[in-house]
Formats: structure tokens, sequence, C-alpha cells
């Protein structure tokens, strides 16, 4: 079953990859340009980075990051929190990208180390 949803992926990026690759380093500015978030291949890209994230640190002897991904909270809006978090803060700077924000979001709220 996993080789199958492996597989899926794999073919589903390789179709989509001139567009999976521009989501990629997207910075925060341009994120925020989609506040409906109606981006179809934004949100495959970002599900698919949180939940490859999970396997890998489900297999990783110590985990990395103690959480489970339950699936109950989409990738937009753990990113649409920080991001209003940091902004309230003023740490929000043009250069961020919404991988920045992902590996802030890991780091921060789901230490195991």
């Amino acid at each position: 079953m996993k080789k199958y949803i492996a597989l899926i992926v794999v073919s589903t990026l390789i179709a989509l990859s001139h567009q999976v690759v521009s989501a990629e380093g997207l910075p925060v500015s341009k994120y925020l340009e989609d506040p409906e978030h109606k981006n179809d291949i934004l949100g495959f890209y970002l599900d698919a980075i949180f939940k490859g994230i999970s396997l890998a640190n489900e297999r990783s002897k110590p985990p990395l990051f103690c959480f489970k991904e339950s699936g109950q909270e989409s990738a937009f809006s753990k990113i649409d929190a920080r991001i209003s978090r940091l902004k309230k803060e003023g740490h929000l700077s043009a250069e961020m990208t919404v991988d920045s924000i992902m590996m802030d979001i890991l780091i921060e709220e789901y230490p195991c180390r």
C-alpha cells in the first residue's frame, strides 16, 4: 500500500513538476497574494511536505519532532497562524519563504531534542 501511495505521489509530482518547482522557495509575500488558498498546486505541495516530514520523522530514531500528523489542521492554517504571529511580533521579513515558515513551525512547536 505504501509503495502504491509513493508511486502516485511521485507520478503526480513529475506530471506537475513545472508548477510544483515554482512552489518551492515561495516568498511569503507571494503566498499572501492568495488569502483564500485557491491554488491547488501549492496546497498539494504544502501537504506533501508536511506528510513527508511526518513519515521521515516516524523512521528517525529518536524522532526529531514530537507530533502526530492528525490531518485535522491543514498546512495552510498552520502557516497562516505562524505568519500572523510573526507579523504581530515584527519578525516577518520580505526574504522569508514558506519553506522557512514550515521549518520554523516544526522547530518551535514540535521539538523532541
